[in-house]
């Protein structure tokens, strides 16, 4: 997989990048191929890729669906997963932002809060480890010093209804986080969606009557699919990653030239963008990922756009074979 990520980021100057030594699997590609209606990436989803994943044991909530932005694929995704009884959690719908930082504060709360939540502690240390490492205040290894601080600090809740900002504000104190994520250079962005929402929780804020309730049972996401955007997906890891709607003119973009009456090609400043978002996407699997495209698609008039599958696509069935 790690030869394949080279060519989806830039197949024309590989990097010199290596998988983990202590790994002996190499990862797996599927490729699947629907037809011109995206409705038919999301019934492939369903009745294909989401039974082998689980013929093969994938947990569900170590699966990832990944889009390029809402529309009528994600519905027709959400649609076809509720009509095969498939439990998912469309990450659209939160009121939080989705760094991996909020998602381990969610995680917190649900321990606390929530017994049938089924987050181990082990979870919550590894990521604060991390943290913590990356700050330079703390070895290699996790210490009783480090989860004893951790367990204090956000895994004991007395009131589940109390106000999320208050608590929110006593563990960012307790943990010193605000002075940690500074520090940390990997977790940077983590920083400015915590401010971002301690902005919205505050009194006045458009959350301020958030419970640490109602932070933990969004949080749910134990025996659930991840159906999220690509841009969300940033840091974050599953075993199985899903993406679909991988059709020239989507992903990348391109443009209708009406002066010239057909698709231009994508600028090379927007090309870049789309292939490092691609990337994201792809990098995010530990183990599988599933590649859905098509020739063609319908847009939005009910014409269709027959510009072949995701030139993205291409390149990693090229490098593959090569």
């Amino acid at each position: 997989m790690i030869n394949a990520s080279q060519a989806a980021l830039a197949p024309a100057e590989p990097r010199d990048y290596r998988p983990d030594p202590a790994r002996h699997d190499e990862g797996e590609i599927l490729f699947y191929r629907a037809d011109q209606h995206l409705e038919s990436h999301a019934t492939t989803i369903a009745t294909e890729i989401i039974p082998e994943m689980q013929a093969r044991r994938v947990p569900l909530d170590e699966i990832a669906i990944l889009y390029r932005q809402k529309g009528p694929l994600v519905t027709a995704i959400e649609k076809q997963l509720t009509e095969a009884s498939v439990p998912f959690i469309a990450e659209k719908d939160s009121s939080y932002p989705r760094a991996l930082l909020i998602q381990w504060l969610q995680d917190c709360a649900a321990f606390a809060v929530d017994e049938s939540a089924e987050i181990l502690f082990e979870e919550l240390v590894r990521y604060y480890h991390s943290l913590c490492y990356s700050a330079g205040v703390v070895d290699s290894r996790p210490n009783l010093e480090l989860r004893t601080r951790l367990y204090e600090a956000a895994a004991r809740v007395k009131d589940s209804e109390r106000s999320l900002f208050e608590w929110l504000g006593e563990v960012e104190a307790r943990l010193d986080l605000r002075r940690t994520l500074g520090r940390a250079p990997d977790f940077v962005n983590d920083l400015e969606s915590l401010d971002k929402m301690m902005g919205d929780l505050a009194p006045g804020g458009p959350l301020a009557d958030h419970t640490i309730a109602d932070f933990a049972t969004d949080a749910k996401r134990a025996g659930k699919i991840v159906v999220a955007t690509l841009h969300s997906s940033k840091g974050r890891q599953f075993d199985a990653v899903i993406m679909p709607g991988l059709v020239e003119g989507l992903i990348p973009s391109r443009r209708w030239d009406r002066r010239d009456r057909k698709y231009a090609e994508p600028t090379p400043v927007s090309l870049a963008e789309d292939r490092r978002l691609f990337y994201v996407g792809f990098t995010r699997a530990r183990k599988l990922v599933a590649l859905v495209s098509s020739l063609s698609y319908i847009n939005s008039y009910g014409y269709p756009v027959e510009l072949g599958e995701s030139r993205f696509v291409g390149e990693i069935r090229k490098r593959l074979q090569e």
